[in-house]
């Protein structure tokens, strides 16, 4: 029932096909021109982890009471 259905799309392919096209170009592009910031600017597992929690963490004295 629902297989025949797809297998008989005609637009819904080239839909699909397009969607991947444009995913594959953006992840590509992402990969290229985005550079690894926290690679770059610190050296240690440990200095990454940190500037990510205080990054998403707020300080105690930016929370309001």
């Amino acid at each position: 029932m629902y297989r025949d259905g797809f297998r008989e799309l005609e637009v819904g392919r080239r839909l699909w096909l397009i969607v991947i096209v444009k995913v594959a170009i953006i992840v590509t592009l992402a990969l290229t021109l985005f550079p690894n910031y926290l690679n770059e600017a610190y050296d240690t597992d440990a200095d990454r982890a940190a500037h990510v929690l205080d990054a998403l963490t707020p300080a105690a004295t930016e929370v309001a009471p």
